[in-house]
This record gives structure tokens, C-alpha cells and sequence, in this order.
């Protein structure tokens, strides 16, 4: 094989060769063109995801604030709680107290009576 048939050989190779390396190239730019809604869609879900992600912490952040809430609404109530019970006991205790001091009244009256007709009759 000459030096000329070796060039023109080694040129259709080349040639050969630069076609399938456009052919290729070609395919890489439809597959890119395929692919990059899909990482354009993919964005978007990443996105959603983390939006996701921020809902549902800032959920958990009122969840948490909702439950101390609810302990320490649980806490004051208790306290109405005992201060109500305490209230009734005082009421209970000045209820008989005045019902004592009553009998008492009654009884001065009924004195009173006694001396009234007493200095009625001794006149």
C-alpha cells in the first residue's frame, strides 16, 4: 500500500470518524433536551419538598406551642380548681357562722323579751 492509499484511507477513517462523532453529539443534544424538563421538574419537586419541609416544621412548631399551652391552661386550671374548693369551704365555715350568730340574735331577742316584760310587770 503506497503513502497515498495509506492518507487517503487513513482521511476516510478520519472522515468516518468525525461523522459518527457529530452522529453522537447530535444524540447528546436530544437527550439533553429530553432530560432537562425532567431536571427542570425535578426542581420543581425539590422545591416542593423543601416547602414540604417548612410546613410541616412550622406544623410541628404550633403543635409544640399548642401543648405548652394546653399544660399550662391545665396548670391554671387546677389552681382555679383548688381556689374554687377553698371559696366553698370559706362559704361553708361563714354560712354556719352566720347561722350561730342567728340562733345567737334569737336568743338576745328572747332575753330582751324576758327583761322587757320583766320591767313591764315590776312597774
Amino acid at each position: 500500500m503506497s503513502t497515498e492509499d495509506r492518507v487517503a484511507a487513513l482521511e476516510a477513517a478520519v472522515t468516518k470518524f468525525t461523522g459518527a462523532l457529530t452522529d453522537t453529539v447530535e444524540t447528546l443534544k436530544q437527550l439533553i433536551g429530553t432530560l432537562n424538563p425532567l431536571v427542570d421538574s425535578f426542581r420543581g419537586l425539590t422545591e416542593a419538598e423543601h416547602e414540604t419541609t417548612r410546613v410541616v416544621r412550622d406544623l410541628a412548631n404550633v403543635v409544640g406551642a399548642l401543648a405548652e399551652a394546653q399544660t399550662r391552661a391545665a396548670r391554671e386550671l387546677g389552681v382555679l380548681v383548688d381556689r374554687v374548693a377553698e371559696l366553698a369551704a370559706a362559704q361553708s365555715r361563714t354560712q354556719q357562722e352566720l347561722q350561730t350568730l342567728a340562733g345567737d340574735l334569737r336568743g338576745l331577742r328572747n332575753d330582751l323579751d324576758q327583761l322587757s316584760r320583766r320591767l313591764s310587770s315590776g312597774s
